[in-house]
């Protein structure tokens, strides 16, 4: 199982979801992700792709799990890695209609009001570390990445989980993915789009069904 933290997250923002997970896990940060971004740091998908691909065990099954910025990076990750068997996207960008500053900073701001105050306890520490030069950096470079068009050219099983109140992965455009990546859509009642912190059990229950998926499979 590997998590990988959305843009300006870093380890801490999977810890509720990984308390109640059974089995191995473990986080990998990226730059913008949970690690600092220099200026001239490569942060398009393909680039962050390849980064999180090399510290894959070989031969090791793996599900990816994302979380808003980070989904693009996974779902093309898994489009270039075979060990990859399955995908949980929480929150998922990019949508192709919402990839304007305008458009993304009143999506985010929609969003916020739905959050709960003491969640900035948590993600005010993490934005710090990363730094906000990199995570606008990040969100620049990955804004333009058709999730949609590189998930529909897999066969893996997908699971996509949102928030009512997420007003950044809407219901549409979740609901898009589900349908081009032949997945399920969960989603979460009061939720915003910081369903890690606040509905931790509703993404563990996404994973367990791509495990079992996984046991079902004629391979497996």
């Amino acid at each position: 199982m590997v998590f990988v933290p959305g843009l300006g997250l870093n380890e801490r923002s999977w810890h509720k979801v990984r308390s109640l997970l059974n089995g191995p896990s473990v986080v990998e940060e990226l730059p913008s992700m949970g690690e600092p971004a220099p200026r001239g740091t490569d942060l398009f998908v393909d680039a962050q792709a390849r980064r999180l691909v090399k510290t894959f065990t070989i031969g090791t099954p793996l599900i990816l799990v994302g979380h808003s910025a980070s989904c693009p990076v996974v779902v093309q990750a898994a489009a270039v890695s075979p060990d990859v068997v399955g995908l949980v996207l929480v929150g998922p960008v990019t949508d192709p209609a919402a990839r304007t500053w305008p458009r993304m900073l009143a999506q985010w701001l929609r969003s916020a009001a739905h959050e709960h105050p003491a969640e900035a306890a948590v993600l005010l520490p993490q934005y710090w570390r990363t730094g906000p030069a990199g995570m606008l950096r990040g969100m620049n470079a990955i804004r333009w990445f058709r999730t949609d068009l590189t998930l529909a050219q897999q066969t893996l099983p997908v699971e996509v989980v949102r928030g009512v109140n997420d007003r950044i992965a809407t219901r549409d455009w979740s609901a898009h993915l589900r349908q081009v990546s032949q997945g399920t859509l969960t989603s979460v009642g009061a939720g915003g789009h910081m369903i890690p912190l606040t509905h931790p059990a509703a993404i563990v229950a996404a994973i367990e069904r791509v495990r079992s998926s996984q046991r079902t499979s004629p391979s497996g």
